[in-house]
């Protein structure tokens, strides 16, 4: 097998055991003791995710979070994880990306997270969907949307030939 494929293959087999242990911590963190109400540091945990998300995909990635020590419970902070990841899979892969900036700010009962990427957009075309379902118009990931509404927030998404950003709104618990 020549080098590129090994290096290929390689790469699939650290994103494929990168998922199965998000697999195994959403699985974990969802049959947890009742009762044992655990929260996860925004900027400590997600930073972690992020930065070994952005690596396995070859991109740089930021993370600003408002407050520095904004906290959400565990099982919030999962699903943000696995958003977050899907986020950036999408900007390298669909809009060849090199970089994603997120910001989370903590405030008024809400996370309010904003992901933007340096790829060329969708289809290269400008696009601006307020609040309304991304795929009605054959815009963003289904699983993405379907992610956010099933923790009862929101999600808008614009694009540019200068790359795309979504905007999520999830209320906290």
């Amino acid at each position: 097998m020549d080098k590129d494929r090994r290096s290929r293959l390689d790469l699939v087999k650290q994103l494929l055991a990168t998922e199965q242990r998000r697999v195994r911590e959403f699985v974990d963190e969802t049959f947890s003791k009742p009762g044992a109400k655990k929260s996860a540091l925004l900027g400590r945990d997600l930073q972690r995710q992020l930065e070994q998300t952005a690596r396995n995909w070859n991109c740089a990635a930021s993370l600003s979070v408002a407050p520095s020590d904004a906290e959400v419970p565990e099982a919030l902070a999962a699903q943000l994880s696995l958003m977050l990841a899907e986020a950036i899979a999408n900007a390298v892969r669909h809009g060849g990306a090199s970089k994603v900036d997120v910001e989370m700010e903590k405030a008024d009962g809400q996370l309010v997270t904003s992901i933007r990427d340096n790829g060329k957009g969708f289809a290269d075309r400008a696009i601006h969907a307020p609040h309304q379902e991304p795929t009605s118009s054959g815009i963003g990931a289904a699983s993405l949307r379907e992610r956010v509404y099933a923790l009862g927030g929101s999600m808008s998404v614009s694009s540019s030939r200068a790359g795309a950003a979504l905007m999520i709104r999830v209320p906290l618990p």
